[in-house]
């Protein structure tokens, strides 16, 4: 009975470990926009399941390091269609996250909740097509964001205005906007009017957006409801809601 009970044990264990998101990590020291970190440079062993994150030499970092140690995660031309819910319990004071090439199709804000010291987060030349207006709610002290290279044809409204400390973002080459900014408050604003004007939120965005900007107006002796949804109305929601987005330079 004790035999076939340690069996039952080591399957489970086994089914348990299996259905995740399996990277093993050469930890190393690397540099990134925030200075240099010690950083997980993952290799896809699994993606069974990408909601949980399971990293296969998990404890054997070079002494005195541990998971709380690593700053930066680091995954290149890999296999991951989704990013892991749970990568902040696993690096809880990650810095920098990057997954280049490596297939990601969609973003949500929940992949990033537990990474609020992040401060560079780069998702180049995947297959992202939505931006969620919501995306870095969690993030807000993100200083550079990489987005190039993907079909993003879809943002919802004011997705940047949350991030206050932004000094670059990367939208060169995506299927409705193509720019650059970088140590440039107006640029980074017109990438944001970008957004807002050519753009169209997914329709969660939608519907978020019209319920909080539904406005009520009276007549002489009527009352109207109205949505504000055209292009000129949203520039210039968007240049009445970015005031004190951060300070231009007027210089």
């Amino acid at each position: 009975m004790q035999k076939l009970l340690c069996t039952l044990l080591i399957i489970a264990a086994f089914s348990a470990s299996s259905n995740a998101l399996r990277i093993r990590c050469d930890f190393q020291n690397m540099t990134w926009t925030f200075g240099n970190a010690y950083t997980c440079l993952g290799n896809v062993i699994d993606n069974v399941d990408e909601e949980v994150l399971e990293i296969e030499n998990d404890g054997m970092h070079p002494c005195p390091f541990n998971n709380s140690d690593v700053w930066g995660l680091f995954i290149r031309n890999q296999n991951v269609t989704n990013l892991p819910l749970d990568i902040g319990w696993k690096f809880p004071n990650l810095r920098g996250l990057e997954c280049d090439n490596c297939n990601l199709i969609s973003l949500r804000s929940s992949m990033l909740e537990r990474l609020t010291n992040l401060l560079h987060f780069a998702v180049p030349r995947n297959r992202i097509r939505n931006l969620p207006g919501n995306m870095f709610r969690f993030t807000i002290n993100l200083e550079w964001v990489y987005l190039h290279g993907n079909q993003i044809s879809n943002a919802g409204f004011n997705v940047l205005k949350v991030l206050r400390r932004l000094q670059g973002i990367f939208l060169a080459g995506n299927g409705c906007i193509s720019r650059n900014a970088m140590f440039d408050n107006n640029a980074v604003f017109g990438i944001m009017h970008s957004l807002a004007t050519g753009c169209p939120p997914t329709l969660d965005d939608f519907i978020r957006d019209t319920e909080n900007s539904e406005c009520t107006y009276k007549d002489e002796d009527t009352s109207h409801s109205r949505r504000k949804g055209s292009s000129e109305e949203k520039s210039k929601r968007l240049a009445e809601e970015l005031v004190g987005w951060r300070d231009i330079d007027q210089d």
